[in-house]
Order: structure tokens, then sequence, then C-alpha cells
């Protein structure tokens, strides 16, 4: 296939692992899926950004994986390439008394650690949430009376145009398990 020649290309350039045909099933926390076209596991924002653009000239369907929890793959697998953000993307850091960052990787267990050391409250409501920054982001995630938006301040993200943006909480449309990456697509790199 041409468009995996190039995707491959790219990857190399940008040292970033690609894993062809790769079972879905083994990236997902219920354990299912079938392949994908081929997974490729971010290592920085150049790559991500330039693996971008090679799927949009290549015509080739994306998708952004984290932990793979809440996720649903089929046993057909994704006729497409699965972007994982991982440890690459998993910095977390105190940024002032009261604000954290995290970059979409970053496990939201991980986040929580952070937060009870530094004496914050607010998130709570999603400990012990398998899942990470980028996608409670994604879909507001939340439990026990509280979401994602009462605690998000920024979302840093790519767009499909390959733009980076960084766009206030209160314009994110968040509202129960939705927010506007759900129509708008992109692919979230960071949070505070």
């Amino acid at each position: 296939m041409q468009g995996l020649e190039s995707i491959t290309a790219c990857c190399n350039a940008h040292s970033c692992p690609i894993l062809p045909a790769e079972l879905l099933s083994k990236h997902t926390t219920f354990r299912i899926g079938g392949a994908c076209q081929a997974m490729v596991q971010i290592a920085n924002r150049e790559g991500l950004q330039a693996i971008l653009q090679c799927c949009q000239e290549q015509h080739l369907p994306w998708v952004v994986l984290g932990n793979g929890s809440n996720i649903l793959a089929a046993d057909e697998g994704y006729h497409g390439i699965v972007l994982q953000l991982g440890r690459a993307f998993s910095n977390v850091r105190q940024l002032d008394e009261t604000t954290l960052f995290c970059e979409a990787g970053a496990t939201l267990s991980a986040v929580g650690k952070i937060a009870l050391e530094a004496c914050l409250t607010g998130m709570e409501c999603l400990a012990g949430i398998p899942g990470t920054i980028g996608g409670a982001v994604y879909m507001n995630a939340g439990a026990y009376g509280g979401e994602m938006k009462d605690v998000l301040v920024s979302v840093t993200y790519l767009t499909r145009e390959g733009e980076i943006v960084t766009e206030d909480a209160a314009n994110l449309d968040l509202s129960y398990r939705h927010s506007i990456f759900e129509e708008n697509g992109g692919c979230i790199l960071s949070a505070t």
C-alpha cells in the first residue's frame, strides 16, 4: 500500500515506531478489537504534526488512542492509522499554587497523585478512572458528581489542519460526556 509506505517513511524520519497490522485488542482494557492498518507510537509534537499531514496527503483516516480504556474496538479492526500518545506525552508539572500542566498521555492516576502531593483538590471524582488526560478532556470524563469541566482551565490541541491552538475551557462546549472535539476532531496535546 502506497499510503502506508509514505507513513512508514515519515515515522522513520521522526523516530516514531510504527506497527503495521497491529491488533487493537493489545491496546484496549477490554482486550477486544481486530487489526488496524498501522499503529504509530508518537514520540514528539513534530512527528505528530508530520504524520497527520502525511495521513491527509494520503487520504488515510486516523484516530488517537490513549490508554485504551472506555474503548470498544471492532473485531473487524480499523482501516486507518491509530496514533498512540503515551510516555512521550505524559509530563505533569505544577504551574502555580492551584494549577497543573498535564500532557494528553498522562494517566488520571498520575495526575491525581501529583495533585494530592501538592494538596490540590477538585479531581477526586476522577480517581479510579483508568484513562488519560486527553481522553478525559475529549469526553468530559467524570464520576461521583464531578466532571473534567469543573477543573479544566485550558486545552492545547492540534487541529485537523495541523495548527496548534490553545483554547479556554469555556469555549470547548463541555457537557455530559461531550466536548467540541467530538465534532471538530483534532488531537489534544495538553491541558491545564
